[in-house]
């Protein structure tokens, strides 16, 4: 049996590649939703406010446990002077509904900035008692022609 090096050589990177943990995952903005009254565009897979007010965005969040404990994190990009994004972790458990708040972007910047949630138990429950998980953003209105977005959300196992 013959064996090229092209073979070996890539056989070696997939068995030095690290894992991810069964729940890690990357979700871009552009998954999520406007929940209520308002004017959203996707732009390069973040979804922006593009609208007069304040809006709420609503994504899901995808998990593969049927609980699992660590942190959630969401990508936001706050272009505001007045406000923030504030962004908090949903769950419904047997049809009640509750929200964890994330720490509030720190206003008007350049850049993006990633805010985080650690101690967060979230997963799909059971057929008997289901739960289902979701991040939920109220974006500020525009400043000057510019917009505040959330990018990406994800949720790491600790």
């Amino acid at each position: 049996m013959k064996v090229s090096i092209v073979s070996v050589s890539l056989f070696a990177a997939l068995v030095a590649t690290p894992a991810l943990a069964a729940n890690d995952g990357f979700h871009p903005g552009s998954f999520c939703v406007l929940a209520a009254a308002g004017t959203t565009a996707y732009v390069d897979n973040r979804i922006e406010n593009r609208g007069s007010g304040q809006v709420t965005i609503e994504c899901p969040l995808f998990v593969r446990d049927a609980s699992a404990t660590g942190k959630v994190r969401v990508q936001a990009l706050d272009r505001s002077l007045s406000g923030t994004v504030a962004c908090s972790l949903g769950t419904m458990v047997s049809g009640s509904v509750s929200y964890v708040d994330l720490p509030g972007t720190s206003g008007h910047t350049g850049g993006w900035q990633v805010t985080t949630l650690t101690g967060a138990t979230v997963g799909f429950g059971s057929t008997s008692n289901p739960r289902s998980n979701w991040v939920e953003c109220l974006v500020p209105a525009p400043y000057l022609g510019q917009y505040s977005a959330v990018g990406a959300y994800y949720f790491i196992d600790n």
